[in-house]
């Protein structure tokens, strides 16, 4: 059983980290290139709300549920990994809030705001898979 719930987690994660980095990349390109064009913020408010949250919320749920499972609450590098997946959650939520100015405001959004969510979304995701594979 344990196998299937890491598989489940490693797919919802791929999602929920996929929306995260794409949505911020493309919204940075449409507020550079686009004329303030709401429709398209609405759309990718549409896919983060719709594939991202949902994504976040299982991968959370399955990767809490496996380290209850293995043991690892006792592990010394649970804890990174946790603080570094709630940074990851208050970058979904910047994200989040980011796209409802954009859709409500007629003023473009800040190209450079979400350009930097891109990295800071791949550098803190990057940490988390060094920390489980590595376990440090």
């Amino acid at each position: 059983m344990y196998l299937w719930l890491k598989a489940l987690h490693i797919s919802a994660v791929l999602a929920w980290i996929a929306t995260m980095f794409a949505v911020p990349t493309v919204a940075a390109r449409i507020a550079r290139f686009d004329a303030p064009n709401p429709t398209a913020f609405v759309a990718l408010r549409a896919v983060f709300s719709r594939v991202g949250t949902p994504a976040m919320i299982v991968s959370m749920a399955l990767g809490l549920w496996m380290a209850q499972l293995a043991g690892h609450f006792h592990s010394y590098w649970l804890p990174t990994k946790l603080g570094i997946v709630l940074l990851l959650s208050a970058l979904h939520g910047v994200v989040a809030g980011r796209l409802r100015r954009a859709v409500a405001s007629p003023e473009p959004p800040d190209e450079v705001m979400f350009a930097r969510l891109s990295v800071a979304i791949g550098a803190a995701s990057a940490l988390v898979v060094f920390i489980v594979v590595l376990r440090p």
